[in-house]
């Protein structure tokens, strides 16, 4: 199946505390400490030598189980605001909007070791599920092109940048329609239909 014209962007965005507040009991920075701490307690306690990602500790002793689940009830929510705000501020940009991935930072692997200078804190931050990874196709209706791509990338920044409290676009990159099937690839004769 062919894709439609148009543009494949990689967005990290972080929801703003306040928006997430609206809807949760406790920020959630509060979460993100709390599982950072019983983490480098795990990690000390078992001599890892790394953080893992959130999914290691699934079913583990050493973390709360409802400490788990309330993450991934805040990544939810901070991926459906996100998809929301995206939707609104880029409908007049796009004809269509797709979103690819979803994907909470908080359940990746960190990039923190133990040994580092405030390595707990930069695990919290890390564990606090109100960052995304997002990746986007925008229809254009229209073969993109590079210029496009800087256009695009222009706006997107414009128009969302107040609405998160970080956004970063990771890559914009233009995509045809036509689908290459690629090297190698040989097509077959259609059957012939029997008299």
């Amino acid at each position: 199946m062919a894709r439609p014209d148009g543009l494949l962007m990689g967005l990290e965005v972080r929801v703003h505390d306040w928006v997430m507040g609206r809807h949760l009991p406790v920020p959630p920075g509060t979460v993100g400490t709390a599982l950072a701490r019983l983490v480098a307690e795990v990690e000390r306690r078992e001599l890892l030598r790394y953080f893992p990602a959130l999914e290691y500790f699934t079913g583990h002793l050493g973390i709360d189980p409802s400490l788990l689940e309330c993450a991934h009830a805040i990544g939810w929510l901070a991926a459906e605001l996100a998809r929301v705000e995206l939707r609104q501020r880029l409908a007049t940009v796009s004809a269509g909007l797709d979103f690819l991935l979803v994907r909470s930072m908080a359940f990746t692997q960190p990039r923190v070791r133990p040994g580092d200078d405030d390595a707990e804190q930069t695990l919290a931050r890390h564990y606090t599920p109100d960052r995304l990874r997002i990746d986007i196709q925008l229809d254009l209706g229209q073969p993109a092109t590079e210029e496009d791509a800087a256009a695009i990338d222009y706006e997107v920044r414009h128009r969302c940048c107040r609405r998160f409290a970080d956004l970063e676009v990771t890559y914009c990159t233009p995509v045809s329609g036509r689908q290459d099937p690629g090297p190698g690839f040989t097509r077959l004769p259609r059957a012939r239909k029997a008299r």
